[in-house]
């Protein structure tokens, strides 16, 4: 912490002699694996305030009454003098906080509680939509790039309604992913293929062409160089 404010430090450090001096106590932090950093937070508020608490030898019990119709006020009062009986620490008064619960029964009555807590786990938000890098293909048009936002759980065929919507009505597409690290295509996609199966190190490209006669086959050409230069992929 003294380095990380001090004026000379740099402009980032790295934690892995802190992970290490971590990982001799609680051995399930050991190793390179992932880790939740909440768990690591909580274990290590936890044992930081341990150290430096106040309270020697054998932790007293403390029975807790009722709220019995009492003020919030008074009785959270009471809930953190309890706290502080077992654990009086300054990582307590800084970290810690109360959650309220209140238990209600049929018959009227209600009981008021507020337990201790350090952390608070929030649900991250969910992404609805998801925008998309399209190279669009075809007509004898010079290869161009083309952004789509679309429903998360939508499908290329909504992805090709979106491309289609400022073109001719008489056009049709396919799509085919290119992988980054080859310019080769690498596998044709169905419309019914979700837009979430499209992975970042992919290319999505599309390919325009005109309705076709009934019984007509259509045949993609890519010319050799068209294949081998990344550049023509834009």
């Amino acid at each position: 912490i003294e380095r990380l404010w001090s004026p000379s430090s740099p402009q980032s450090l790295s934690p892995h002699a802190f992970k290490a001096i971590m990982s001799r106590f609680k051995r399930r932090f050991m190793g390179s694996g992932q880790q939740d950093a909440m768990e690591f937070l909580a274990v290590f508020l936890e044992g930081l305030s341990e150290d430096v608490n106040r309270v020697e030898g054998k932790k007293p019990y403390v029975e807790l009454q009722d709220s019995a119709g009492r003020s919030d006020a008074e009785v959270a009062e009471e809930y953190w003098r309890a706290t502080h009986v077992r654990d009086h620490s300054v990582i307590t008064f800084l970290f810690t906080g109360q959650f309220k619960s209140v238990i209600s029964c049929e018959c009227g009555r209600s009981n008021t509680t507020f337990e201790a807590f350090q952390a608070v786990p929030l649900p991250l938000s969910q992404i609805h939509e998801r925008t998309m890098k399209v190279r669009v293909v075809g007509l004898c048009r010079r290869p161009t790039r083309r952004l789509v936002t679309v429903r998360t759980n939508a499908l290329l065929h909504d992805v090709a309604d979106a491309l289609l919507g400022e073109e001719d009505s008489e056009l049709s597409c396919t799509f085919s992913l290119i992988s980054y690290s080859s310019p080769y295509i690498t596998e044709r996609l169905p419309m019914e293929e979700i837009v979430t199966s499209v992975r970042p190190e992919q290319q999505l490209t599309c390919f325009l062409y005109r309705h076709p006669n009934p019984g007509a086959v259509c045949l993609f050409l890519l010319h050799r160089r068209f294949e081998k230069n990344p550049r023509y992929f834009l």
